[in-house]
């Protein structure tokens, strides 16, 4: 009898185990939803909204570079000017020169045949004097004549006005004629006014550049881990700042990420909501990751690339802690810099609550923090 007495004790016990256990998961799945989440970057950019960005780009590349050509038309213009008027001088002063040089050497040349002209004569007159003074001296003894001296022919024919005579006690050694030879005009130096070059809307990884985070263009989210299934939180909230010279990110960087903590979204309403309870988003509004270097940073800038640790402060509940996350940084067709990364994150080191249902489904306490933004470079 005993026996049969706790036989059926046994049964009705495990059937009231049977019973809580089926009422506890009728519990649990009304307040759960399985979703199928993709991979981070992965969480859903618009395609159209790239398009449309990279179209305004491109729209201001364009205003940009038709101011460019305008003002280098205008100074084209400017420098065909300027170029006709330095011809026109340069002419000028040219000729100029050139008669003034060649007037010299003619008044040197006429100088200089005057000077052996008049050597001519007074070599003429010597020697007619000496003819008269040998005719006297054979006409009074022939014996003491003197040879016939012959008279030198003057080296060129001269063709001049010859002044009255007059007596030379000098004789001037005739000069060379100067050889008259043209000289070039000195050179003008050329503006080279056709060399003019547009602006580029490259991003320069040599320079110190500021960049800023569009919105509508990036996310940011975390993926979980539970022992029921897996699950993705992900916002386009963000705001931030990125200041650094891309080409030795190591050297000087500063930068802030914003993230509105409420507007997180996992795809299901009630997880949400404990979502926010746990991350006290009435009191902590925003999720807060403070930059203040990149180690390990290397640079391509060839295929315009930058990587590197970001290291900084990441502040979750309004608990700050340092934290950690490789990043990669890429300036895109649209010279946008996309900059993605992902690490991990404990959550009790922000005291945030770990979710667990009954005991039955707990979630780990570890999740995988992860970023794909695009940002535009500011104006100077």
């Amino acid at each position: 009898m005993t026996r049969k007495i706790l036989m059926g004790c046994g049964l009705l016990a495990l059937l009231a185990w049977t019973g809580l256990g089926a009422f506890a998961w009728w519990s649990v799945q009304k307040k759960l939803h399985i979703t199928v989440a993709e991979a981070a970057d992965q969480a859903g950019v618009d395609e159209i909204a790239l398009l449309r960005d990279a179209v305004g780009t491109i729209g201001k590349d364009l205003a940009a570079l038709r101011g460019d050509l305008d003002k280098s038309l205008a100074e084209v213009a400017n420098g065909l000017d300027e170029a006709a008027e330095e011809r026109s001088a340069a002419s000028t002063a040219g000729a100029t020169a050139r008669i003034a040089t060649l007037e010299k050497r003619i008044g040197a040349a006429l100088t200089a045949l005057e000077g052996r002209t008049r050597t001519a004569l007074d070599e003429v007159r010597a020697l007619r004097a000496a003819d008269i003074t040998a005719a006297n001296v054979a006409k009074s003894d022939p014996k003491e004549a003197p040879a016939v001296i012959a008279v030198p022919e003057p080296s060129s024919p001269v063709a001049v006005a010859v002044e009255a005579e007059k007596p030379s006690d000098e004789v001037e050694s005739p000069e060379p004629a100067p050889t008259l030879t043209p000289t070039a005009a000195p050179p003008t130096k050329k503006k080279r006014f056709l060399s003019f070059s547009v602006k580029s809307a490259g991003i320069d990884f040599d320079k110190m550049t500021s960049f800023t985070v569009i919105p509508s263009l990036s996310r940011v989210g975390f993926d979980a881990k539970s022992t029921l299934h897996d699950f993705t939180g992900v916002t386009s909230k963000v705001e931030g700042t990125l200041q650094l010279r891309l080409g030795d990110p190591g050297s000087e960087v500063t930068g802030s990420i914003t993230v509105d903590a409420a507007s997180l979204d996992s795809g299901l309403a009630g997880r949400d909501e404990a979502m926010r309870e746990h991350l006290d988003t009435a009191k902590h509004t925003s999720i807060r990751f403070d930059l203040t270097s990149i180690t390990k940073a290397q640079s391509d800038a060839a295929a315009k690339r930058t990587s590197g640790t970001a290291t900084g402060t990441m502040t979750i509940r309004g608990k700050a802690r340092p934290f950690e996350m490789p990043v990669t940084i890429q300036v895109d067709e649209a010279q946008r810099l996309v900059v993605t990364g992902q690490a991990e994150l404990a959550l009790p080191d922000y005291e945030v609550p770990v979710p667990n249902k009954l005991g039955l489904i707990s979630m780990d306490k570890t999740v995988k923090v992860w970023i794909s933004l695009r940002m535009r470079a500011q104006q100077d």
